[in-house]
């Protein structure tokens, strides 16, 4: 056999050093590790052999671990605003033959979520839709949304007034289709004691939803004694009222007056709906207060502040037992199909802008709304 070619030999020799080089990776990244933690320089280049490598294997791996454990537990909540799945909506989703149609332009944004609860503005019954025959106001949704609904949410607030709409046994129909399809919920169109929260445990967390329906009565008293009721048992206490005028983008003093209460009982956060619109966010106590998040899918195509919502993304994250939460505030747009997607830049802008300008919060977070995190 002749010589091997020159260039075959060098190729040869750098294949066999970038094996060595590997080799020595594995076995000191842990190591390596651990001197960056420590601020210690030995870790490669120390001239230990491989037995004495492996002999202390073992310690690292411990100290490694210690370094993960220290990292803090974390879940991603995600809000949105009012949904309804009847009138406008079943036509455009019954026309598609698809019944992902209203979700399908949102579903990057919602899977991005640990846990996602948003306002059920209707219940789930096996009746016949009325709203586009007798009353507009009357709404059933087709449980054949069911495998959607369980796909993107975790629970829905059911504190509103169409959960009623075709009576106490709708909403009991629904209640089971919910749980029957693994899906929790949590309030009470009448405020019921037995119904009104829920808590769900997720990653390490327990988070209690209050769910409080003011428009059937002002008795923020109820809430504030489930949020009493809750609190020693839960890392984060959430309230989910539905409340205030429709249309109207500053929320009424009943909502302030109620809204300060409830952290007052000992609240983390509240998120509104009802008015179909973006309202004001209030800070209060070092809390945050969304008075209204607007239609998440809809068919209120009459304006341009129907048409538009928040979804707010809340991440929660826990270490000795401390808690510290950043926010996300995400415009979202519905368009004359009822499909909700991202803002547009333009849009998403003006919508931030005019949340930071009329808001009631310090000029830290004003600024920091206009970026949507904070």
């Amino acid at each position: 056999m002749g010589k091997l070619p020159k260039y075959f030999i060098s190729v040869s020799a750098l294949l066999v050093l970038a094996g060595i080089l590997a080799v020595l990776i594995f076995v000191q990244f842990p190591a390596t590790l651990l001197a960056l933690k420590k601020g210690s320089g030995d870790a490669i280049g120390s001239g230990r052999g491989a037995g004495e490598a492996r002999e202390e294997s073992g310690e690292e791996k411990k100290e490694i671990k210690a370094v993960e454990e220290e990292l803090p537990e974390k879940i991603s909540l995600l809000f949105a605003g009012d949904i309804m799945l009847d009138r406008n909506v079943y036509l455009k989703v019954r026309a598609k033959d698809d019944y992902d149609f209203p979700f399908e332009k949102i579903g990057s944004v919602i899977e991005s979520a640990d846990f996602f609860v948003a306002n059920l503005e209707g219940p789930v019954t096996d009746n016949k839709s009325v709203s586009l025959e007798k009353d507009r106001m009357v709404f059933t949704f087709s449980p054949e949304f069911l495998p959607v609904l369980k796909k993107y949410f975790n629970a829905f607030s059911l504190a509103n007034n169409h959960t009623q709409n075709f009576g106490q046994k709708g909403l009991i129909v629904s209640r089971d289709y919910l749980s029957k399809s693994a899906i929790g919920y949590f309030g009470d169109p009448n405020n019921d004691e037995k119904n009104l929260s829920a808590v769900f445990e997720k990653n390490g967390f327990k988070i209690g939803f209050v769910g409080y329906h003011g428009l059937y009565r002002d008795e923020p008293e109820k809430v504030s004694k489930e949020i009493e009721k809750l609190r020693p048992d839960c890392d984060l206490i959430i309230i989910f009222p539905h409340w205030g005028i429709e249309y109207k983008r500053k929320p009424s003093a009943s909502q302030e007056k109620e809204a300060r209460l409830f952290i007052d009982s000992g609240a983390d956060l509240v998120i509104g709906s009802h008015p179909h619109v973006i309202q004001t966010v209030e800070e209060y106590k070092g809390k945050l207060i969304f008075y209204s998040l607007g239609n998440f899918i809809f068919d209120q195509y009459f304006s341009k502040e129907t048409m538009e919502g928040l979804t707010v993304g809340v991440d929660v994250f826990k270490l000795d037992g401390k808690l510290k939460i950043d926010y996300r505030i995400i415009p979202i747009t519905i368009s004359k199909e009822s499909q909700a997607e991202l803002a547009g830049e333009e849009r998403k802008k003006e919508i931030l802008d005019w949340l930071a300008e009329n808001s009631g919060v310090s000029e830290k977070i004003r600024e920091e709304i206009k970026s949507g995190f904070f």
